[in-house]
Order: C-alpha cells, then structure tokens, then sequence
C-alpha cells in the first residue's frame, strides 16, 4: 500500500483532503501536514534568491524521505504540494509554477555544494538510497513528488457539484441558498459570478471587507461567495466555517461531477491523475478531460509534474 504524504497550505485542505481523495483511493495512506502559503501575495517572476516559503515547500519533500512516525520507520513513497493560487495570482499560474522549479534547483544546488541537508534522514534511513548524493536527490524528487495548483482556491471545487437542480456540496458547506453559477458554461478554476444580490450588497459583513469592498475582485473569489450563500443578510462576519463547512463539503467531493466539463478543472483533473498513477489506480472516467499543461505529469522534470 504506498504512502502519500500531502503538504497543503489552507485550513480545508488540512482537515479534508486526504479523505476526499480516499474515496478514489481506499488502498492508499494518505497523512497531512499544512505549512505557510506561497501565493498569497502577488509574485514576480524569480530572480537571485529563491523565495522562501518555495524553499520550505521544498524542504518539506525532502523531509518526508525521514521518519515520520518512530525512529526506524519508513519514509514516504511519494510527497504532493497542494497550494492555492489565490486571486493574487490566477493569472499568472505559470510565474508560481516557476517560482516552484526555481527553489528546487537552488535548494538542490545548496545541498550539492555540502549546504545543511533539512531533517533527514535518521534511523535506518540514513542509507536511502534516493537521500544520500546530489544525483540520488533530484531522482527523488523527479519520481517521487508534485506540485499542484487550485484556482483560484479550495472553494471553486464546491461549485462544480452539481446535482440536477441541487448543490451537494455547497449544502455541506452551509449554503442556505443556491448560487448563480452554472459550472457547464464556467470553469470552476476560472470562477466569477454575476449574481447581483452577492455583488450589490452595500452591508458590512466577513465577505465585504478589505479587497472585497469591490464587486469586480468580489465576483471572481469563492471563498467569499460561499460566505454570502451561508449568510445572504450578511448578519454573520464569518458565517462559513472552514474546518467545519469546508471539511464537509471537501471530505464528501463527487470528483466526477466536479472534473465533469471535459475542458474544464485542468488543474484538478491534473492532481488527480497523478494521485492514480501513484497508486496504480485506473480511473475511467477521468481520462476524458483535459490535464492542464503546467501541472501535468512529464517525464525529465525537477519533480513529477513541473519542468
């Protein structure tokens, strides 16, 4: 049964999407750890330094090669980064992708050239094989671990379950009304609603504040409309409720439904298909889609997925 240890970096994810994945993948461990976004600013394209919050990301694939549970464990077969691109920067997904196979390369240059190796290995895998030169790490991380991307964030994944006229999802997720959104017409990673009671709202409420004052920015954010549906009267700061909604509505995911538009949720028909392929599961249904082109699966790259 192969281990898969998923580096995430938003509050669902960390509670929620290692069982949403174990419905298409009973067979496989999954185990979580959350660590600090790196697209929650706006990024320029990588220059000198690698970034540091790249750099962490990094280091946590390399970590995930130690032992994770006692000493004299086994290290994990494979690591997935899962971030959000946020609106900061869902336009620019290939200058993210970039600042991930940027910080590869330098931390594997730093290692190379006898820099501190990050908390590993210990026990009897102090030997691994994939840990111990600079050619055993970049097959490591060539074979062994991704970087996948969600657009804009975890929350456009809630609005491609549809169900008929229902919204499964987004009814876990605590929506008392359904939303003007139609997920056949409008990628879920491209996300925008035009509904006018959302967009005109003048109130205060969690889902007007700061950047969302302003109904263009406003439109195009999830997380914000889910809020809005869990609260239309705005009564509420913060009526949605990560750890709580969001579990709900993640953990219990029809991924098909939400991969349905075969040119749609590239993104998240790429993480899938890549999750299969580490677990050796065949998944019919999502080979009718397209796979987006920065997060793909390829051969000879800096990691499974990113050239």
């Amino acid at each position: 049964m192969p281990r898969i240890r998923l580096v995430v970096t938003g509050k669902v994810e960390e509670v929620a999407l290692a069982p949403a994945l174990r419905q298409l993948f009973p067979e496989v461990e999954l185990e979580t750890v959350k660590k600090d976004a790196a697209t929650t600013n706006r990024l320029e394209r990588p220059m000198g330094t690698a970034h540091r919050d790249f750099l962490r990301l990094v280091d946590e694939m390399l970590a995930a090669g130690d032992v994770e549970r006692v000493p004299g464990g086994e290290p994990f077969d494979h690591v997935v980064v899962v971030d959000d691109l946020e609106l900061a920067n869902a336009d620019q997904a290939e200058i993210v992708v970039e600042h991930m196979s940027f910080a590869v390369q330098a931390r594997l240059a730093e290692l190379a050239a006898g820099g501190a190796v990050p908390a590993f290995p210990r026990g009897r895998n102090k030997r691994w094989k994939f840990l111990g030169d600079d050619a055993g790490r970049r097959r490591y991380l060539r074979e062994r671990c991704s970087f996948h991307l969600l657009s804009p964030m975890v929350e456009s994944l809630f609005f491609g379950e549809r169900s008929g006229t229902t919204w499964p999802a987004l009814g876990r997720a605590g929506a008392g009304r359904d939303p003007i959104f139609d997920p056949a017409v409008t990628d879920i990673e491209q996300f925008v609603t035009t509904d006018v009671d959302y967009l005109g709202f003048v109130g205060m409420a969690g889902w007007t504040a700061g950047q969302a004052a302003d109904p263009a920015w406003r439109a195009r954010h999830p997380k914000h409309y889910v809020s809005f549906l869990c609260d239309p009267m705005g009564r509420t700061f913060r009526p949605y409720k990560e750890k709580e909604g969001g579990k709900a509505a993640l953990e219990a995911l029809a991924w098909p439904s939400v991969v349905g538009p075969p040119q749609h949720a590239c993104m998240v028909r790429a993480l899938l298909a890549d999750v299969a392929a580490m677990a050796g599961v065949d998944l019919p249904w999502l080979a009718q889609g397209t796979q987006h082109p920065l997060t793909r699966m390829r051969p000879g790259g800096v990691l499974r997925n990113i050239t």
